[in-house]
């Protein structure tokens, strides 16, 4: 019995765009929904999204040990008798330290942290974007064991009106229009306000912390690294929220940094 090959020719059927189009036109009240809601989420999440940013600069740490020393000492630590660490490494934990970054934080008065209710989120407020600055006495603030937080509105008339909660108890304070101090059940507050032409009340929420706490936060955002192992170069980056208040505590840091070396060559 022979087999016989097939010797039709086989072809595809050309694509019927027309037909195509008009089996799925009728699902475009589908696609425009999903579509619509995607587009939706997006503009919620950016909304909803906190904005990172990553700030970075560099100092060069003290280093007395460079290129000199006793001979003596530092054969001993080369054959690891002694194993003291070198001074760079010294000057890389006092950086590190809590210590320095709380003066950091007082300088700059980060223990006030300000904000205000948006639509979807609360925005951050840094410097001049505050129309209200706010001081608390530092010998208080260090007793601080929770955070204070308050909400000011500032009235067209120029009235200040102070509320929040202290042990479990509400207050609320209306100061006058030349006030530039508030009696608070956790203590007396010193504030500034600017100058607007306002015709509705403007509200800041303000937030008060142990500058202890604030340091802690700030160092878990930092990193610092050396440039190479044989430098005393160090690379210092921090990742916060509001990109200005980045740069001014790194450059405020290394203010204070150079400060101390030079008050302690003196």
């Amino acid at each position: 019995m022979k087999i016989h090959p097939n010797t039709e020719e086989e072809y595809e059927k050309p694509i019927d765009f027309i037909a195509f189009f008009y089996k799925y036109i009728s699902y475009w009240k589908w696609f425009l929904a999903s579509s619509l809601i995607c587009i939706g989420m997006s503009i919620i999440f950016l909304k909803l999204a906190i904005p990172s940013y990553q700030v970075s600069a560099t100092i060069l740490l003290k280093d007395d040990q460079k290129g000199g020393g006793v001979p003596e000492l530092n054969l001993l630590k080369d054959i690891g008798i002694i194993n003291n660490k070198n001074n760079v490494e010294n000057e890389l934990d006092i950086l590190k330290t809590s210590t320095l970054i709380e003066q950091v934080i007082c300088e700059l008065g980060l223990y006030v942290s300000y904000s205000q209710s948006k639509t979807f989120k609360s925005e951050q407020l840094y410097d001049a974007e505050s129309p209200l600055k706010v001081s608390f006495n530092n010998k208080e603030l260090y007793k601080l064991t929770q955070n204070i937080k308050l909400k000011v509105v500032m009235h067209p008339d120029g009235t200040c009106e102070f509320s929040g909660e202290h042990q479990g108890k509400e207050f609320k304070i209306i100061k006058a229009k030349d006030s530039h101090e508030a009696t608070l059940p956790f203590g007396t507050i010193q504030f500034k306000k600017e100058y607007l032409k306002q015709e509705n009340d403007i509200t800041v929420n303000i937030e008060i912390q142990n500058p202890t706490k604030v340091s802690y936060s700030f160092l878990s955002n930092m990193n610092l690294e050396l440039t190479s192992k044989n430098t005393s170069i160090v690379n210092i980056t921090l990742t916060t929220n509001h990109l200005q208040l980045g740069k001014d505590f790194l450059n405020k840091l290394i203010e204070i940094y150079n400060r101390q070396d030079v008050n302690e060559q003196n």
